[in-house]
């Protein structure tokens, strides 16, 4: 099951993590909600493990490190500095943040409580000297927290299926459809044009010679006749 733990005040990343403290386990997985990857998750535990350490965390190496948490690692595998959106020059490596962590509860009494924290600036560094490991991954990730990269993690979620974790789509009869697309129950386009990379939601209504290309549309859209959407994302209920 899944709690949700209500966090009445902005809190950032920091405090965001110690306001569900009581709900952690020893040790515990932190999981940035806006990342997707093919990442096997076992390794960090085996390796936390028999290495010891306060925590590990996932890294993928990127072309321009700017916008993420970036690390130094020694030999051992051992993070010696990590830098929050560091300029590309000055940047200790090319290996950022995946968004993907293994903890010992202990990391969570160094949080102050009721106030806004971010982990990434303010607390993480100071956790170095108490051996934070890190594991260097070398599989498909994204960060999907603007358009283009939620549309390009859509893109590697229908190249990567798990279709043992999903419901089977409902169809959309009618309508040509170029696979991959993903189809939610109450979905009509009788004589519309889907595909690729498309993902429709619930009641989602497309009429006749409507195309729709490397999309997410949420649930309620409706699509009239010979509207061409691509590339985009539409929220409940948009008409078009």
């Amino acid at each position: 099951p899944v709690k949700l733990v209500r966090e009445t005040t902005p809190l950032g990343t920091g405090g965001g993590l110690k306001n569900v403290a009581l709900e952690a386990t020893d040790p515990f997985y932190l999981l940035n909600g806006d990342v997707i990857a093919g990442f096997d998750l076992e390794p960090l535990s085996q390796t936390l493990g028999t290495e010891g350490g306060l925590g590990i965390m996932g890294f993928v190496e990127v072309e321009d490190p700017s916008p993420y948490g970036v690390a130094r690692f020694d030999p051992s595998g051992r993070i010696v500095e990590f830098v929050e959106k560091p300029p590309r020059e000055s940047a200790p490596s090319r290996w950022i943040n995946a968004g993907v962590s293994l903890w010992h509860r202990e990391m969570l009494e160094t949080i102050p409580a009721g106030v806004a924290v971010s982990l990434e600036k303010e607390v993480l560094p100071g956790l170095l000297p108490r051996k934070v490991l890190g594991m260097r991954y070398r599989a498909w990730w994204e960060d999907a927290g603007t358009p283009a990269r939620l549309l390009n993690a859509q893109a590697l979620l229908f190249d990567h299926p798990r279709t043992d974790r999903l419901p089977p789509p409902s169809r959309l009869e009618g309508a040509q459809v170029i696979p991959p697309v993903a189809v939610g129950a109450g979905s009509s386009g009788a004589g519309a044009i889907v595909g690729r990379y498309v993902t429709l939601g619930r009641n989602v209504h497309l009429d006749r010679d409507a195309r729709v290309e490397n999309s997410v549309i949420l649930d309620d859209v409706k699509i009239g006749p010979g509207a061409s959407v691509k590339d985009s994302i539409l929220g409940p209920g948009v008409v078009i």
